[in-house]
């Protein structure tokens, strides 16, 4: 049935292309599903696609009633509902056709050329004539000379073309394609349409628009009202209004402006993308839009935002309101009241803010008001956020906060509120009403501390201070180290005042000697050279060398070790000898050399001797010891007076040397020492020998005399007897 289609719509249109309808005879052929052709009344749908299967509807007509006979029908197409000028100007047309609420028939039917019989392909050899209606060309229409369409229009300039009412193309080959009183007055313009617009400029343009100008060479107006692109090359793409004000200039050679109104772009190859009342003053400059921006320096831009001046070589503003980027390579990227106005300085934002040393950095912060402004006033300083901070310092950094300072170079505070690092390369870290003041110094955070000396160092805490070079205050409160490298790790009201002096920690300690320690404790104080309080309260150590513990202890001797219980409240130390262990124990005093606490000796309490721990329980027992053995060994043993070599006052003393002890009894760990336990062993086990031949010889003696007596008393009977005889 395609084919059949085909042939019949060529042949009709084919007659009747003289005439050029406005119609297009449609014959087809219809059957029933098994071949069958129909004799009835039909409804029809024809619709005109762009492709054989998708592609763009175009056109459609429904006829309700179409006869059928014998299969046949015949429609013109456009009789319903006509074509338009559209429908054949695209290469490809495809008919499709539904019949009753059947789906559309497959495939679909492609129009020929016959049916773009409603557009001519040429009118070669045409002598002139008037035309009252509408002409469409396709391809191309050539005119040798002046060309002048509509009314009261002059085509003065050699071949040049104007259309529209009222339009004058002075320049030579010049063109104004529509609109009303336009004026070409240079060769090589052109004009596109709109109204009382003028290109001056050689080769300049105009797109539309009212009242619009260019005025010099290749200039270009895009459309608008009121604009003018005075400079070489310039570009105004659209925008103004309707006062004289209102106009878009670009005037700088190679300027442009997009949009908007009573923008300038005054400068070589300024630009001025769009809003309101935006000025390019500088060479290269940018002002992206907004209100009443201004760039005035070479290669400056404004992004956006109110009332923005980007006056710097090379400065840029993102946006925000009343910010000034007057630096050489100055930037502000946002916010209100910023101010950047050295070498490389830059604001990120905030307000109020103002970066005025070379390459300085303000990131944000500020507030509503001047006073709440961050200053880098130093080369290269940087203030993070906050308020109120100022950078003076060259290479100055304060990270955040409130009110903080940081005055001279390599200066650097983290943040808190009312810090200051007024030296170089001083550091507060953090805090409060911190001061490192001192060159290197540093306060880590806190509240009220003072780290003055070079390269002092305040941990944290409140009202510490660091006075001297490399003192050193942990933390705390009240505390002060006041020497050359004198410190106290923490604590409160404890004070190193001498040179290397220490307190770790406690309360109310001082040390005042030089490299003088107190550990810890309460009311302590070390006034004596390398001297320690260990701990405890109300110990005094004035000697040099010498360590003290305890409580209540005083120590006036070098180089001894006092230690008090504090049972007793007394000067144990205020002897004047050197080099002494002195310790008050009230409830005794043990030593032990092991690490069980089972072996050592004891000074018990009111005890004068010490004791050695001989408890049974932590013995072992090899068996009994032969006194008689014991007693013989003694009697070999020498026993002599000596002093020892090393002693200078030559003390003399009585006993065995402890080689021959070791020969005779190889009793200690050694034979260069005798342990008190085992003379005190032997000495024992002497006496028991001796104590049994004593009561031997008390025997002896017992008997000798019973014996003497009875002799004594045999003889004086027998003096008697011869007495009486």
């Amino acid at each position: 049935m395609k084919r059949t289609l085909i042939i019949l719509l060529t042949l009709v249109s084919a007659a009747a292309l003289a005439a050029v309808p406005q119609q297009i005879n449609y014959q087809g052929y219809l059957t029933d599903p098994v071949g069958s052709p129909l004799d009835t009344t039909v409804a029809m749908t024809f619709k005109l696609y762009t492709d054989s299967t998708a592609g763009s509807l175009l056109w459609t007509e429904a006829r309700p009633s179409v006869m059928v006979t014998e299969g046949l029908f015949d429609v013109r197409l456009g009789q319903v509902t006509a074509f338009g000028e559209g429908v054949f100007a695209v290469p490809e047309l495809w008919l499709e056709i539904t019949v009753g609420d059947n789906s559309e028939m497959t495939p679909r039917s492609r129009i020929v050329s016959v049916g773009y019989s409603f557009r001519t392909g040429s009118v070669d050899g045409a002598s002139g004539g008037t035309i009252s209606s509408s002409v469409n060309i396709s391809g191309n229409l050539k005119v040798a000379g002046m060309a002048e369409i509509g009314l009261n229009n002059e085509a003065v300039g050699s071949y040049s073309l104007v259309v529209g009412e009222n339009n004058v193309t002075e320049g030579n080959w010049s063109t104004i394609g529509g609109g009303e009183s336009n004026h070409t007055t240079s060769s090589y313009t052109t004009i596109g349409g709109g109204q009382n617009n003028n290109t001056i400029g050689m080769h300049s343009a105009i797109g539309g628009g009212k009242q619009n100008l260019t005025g010099d060479t290749c200039a270009v107006v895009g459309g608008g009202l009121r604009n003018a692109a005075l400079g070489k090359y310039s570009v105004v793409a659209g925008g103004g209004g309707t006062g004289t004000a209102d106009s878009n200039v670009a005037a700088g050679d190679y300027s442009a402006i997009l949009g908007g109104y009573r923008n300038r772009a005054t400068a070589p190859r300024s630009t001025v993308a769009g809003g309101w009342i935006n000025s390019a003053e500088g060479d290269a400059a940018f002002v992206g839009g907004g209100w009443t921006n201004h760039a005035t320096g070479f290669q400056s831009a404004v992004l956006g935002g109110e009332q923005n001046s980007a006056s710097g070589v090379l400065s840029a503003i993102g946006g925000g309101f009343h910010n000034t980027a007057s630096g050489k390579f100055s930037g502000i990227t946002a916010g209100r009241y910023n101010e950047a106005s050295d070498s490389g300085a830059t604001v990120g934002g905030g307000g109020y803010n103002a970066a005025r040393g070379k390459y300085s950095v303000i990131a944000g912060g500020g507030g509503t008001s001047a006073t709440d402004s961050n200053s880098t006033i130093g080369d290269y300083s940087t203030v993070g956020g906050g308020k109120s901070n100022s950078a003076s310092g060259y290479l100055a950094t304060i990270d955040g906060g409130y009110s903080n300072s940081a005055t001279f170079y390599g200066t650097t505070i983290g943040g808190g509120f009312e810090n200051l690092s007024g030296n170089p390369y001083a550091t507060v870290s953090g805090g409060s009403y911190n001061e490192a003041t001192g060159v290197k110094a540093t306060v880590g955070g806190g509240g009220g501390n003072t780290a003055s000396g070079e390269e002092a160092t305040v941990g944290g805490g409140y009202a510490n201070s660091a006075t001297s070079n490399r003192a050193t205050v942990g933390g705390g409160a009240y505390n002060e180290a006041a020497n050359n490298a004198a410190t106290v790790g923490g604590g409160q009201s404890n004070q190193a005042t001498g040179d290397r002096a220490t307190v770790g920690g406690g309360n109310m300690n001082r040390a005042t000697g030089i490299c003088a320690t107190v550990s810890g404790g309460y009311n302590n104080w070390v006034s004596g050279s390398s001297s320690t309080v260990a701990g405890g309260i109300n110990n005094t150590c004035s000697g040099a060398r010498t360590f003290v513990c305890g409580n209540n202890a005083t120590a006036v001797a070098d180089s001894s070790f006092v230690f008090n219980d504090g049972r007793y409240d007394g000067n144990i130390g205020q002897v004047s000898q050197p080099r002494r262990f002195i310790a008050i124990a009230s409830n005794g005093t043990y030593f032990y050399s092991n690490a069980a606490a089972s072996l050592g000796v004891v000074l018990p309490a009111n005890g004068t001797a010490w004791s050695a721990i001989c408890d049974s329980t932590k013995k072992v027992r090899y068996g009994q010891v032969d006194t008689r053995d014991v007693l013989q060994k003694i009697a070999q043993l020498p026993i002599e007076t000596w002093s020892y070599k090393d002693d200078p006052n030559s003390i003399r003393h009585i006993g065995p040397m402890a080689q021959d002890f070791w020969r005779l009894f190889g009793l200690g760990d050694d034979s260069l020492s005798i342990s008190t336990l085992d003379p005190d062993g032997i000495a024992l086990a002497a006496i028991q020998e001796l104590a049994k031949r004593n009561e031997k010889l008390k025997e002896e003696v017992a008997l000798l005399r019973s014996q003497v007596q009875t002799l004594m008393a045999a003889k004086q009977e027998s003096a008697v007897v011869r007495g009486s005889k």
